[in-house]
């Protein structure tokens, strides 16, 4: 009876959302969610990845997705790619994944968000980082869209852009 036991807390743990600690962007990949205070981030998915040169294609397993709790009404996620997004000369990589996010208190809604690069470094022959959000409806109507990027060609090293429709 003790095994069985184990395997139910087994698969119960895996199936409950993750709260206040590290969890990597593989086992979000695999199904597993994140809560962050009254925020729930789930269904989490690989788009599209392209990497010019196999040696530099991602672990996902090391990418780390860390709660941001410090404020309570301002609860999100931060991630940690522990030099898995590093390509050199010529390269690049491209990595297109999405995930949900809902708010588990109805009295704190989402009302807004911020998008940062920090920690990041160019080799002398340059580089583009960018992030993109989009926001959309459950309709699927696209609500908004930001992006972030540091592009060292440019001299862009933070910019913000914000679509309405509604």
């Amino acid at each position: 009876m003790k095994k069985i036991l184990s395997i139910m807390c087994f698969v119960l743990l895996f199936f409950v959302p993750i709260s206040g600690w590290t969890v990597p962007l593989q086992d979000l990949f695999n199904g597993q969610s994140l809560l962050v205070g009254d925020k729930l981030f789930f269904n989490w998915n690989l788009i599209d990845l392209v990497v010019t040169n196999p040696i530099y294609e991602p672990n996902f397993a090391n990418i780390e997705v860390l709660p941001l709790n410090d404020q309570a009404l301002n609860p999100g996620i931060k991630f940690e790619a522990n030099g898995q997004l590093t390509v050199a000369d010529q390269n690049f990589l491209y990595l297109k994944f999405g995930f949900y996010v809902a708010t588990l208190d109805s009295m704190l809604p989402i009302k807004g968000n911020s998008l940062k690069i920090v920690d990041f470094s160019f080799s002398g022959s340059g580089g583009v980082i960018a992030i993109t959000e989009d926001v959309f409806k459950t309709s699927g109507l696209l609500l908004a869209s930001k992006l972030v990027e540091a592009d060292q060609r440019y001299g862009i090293f933070s910019s913000c852009i914000y679509r309405m429709d509604r």
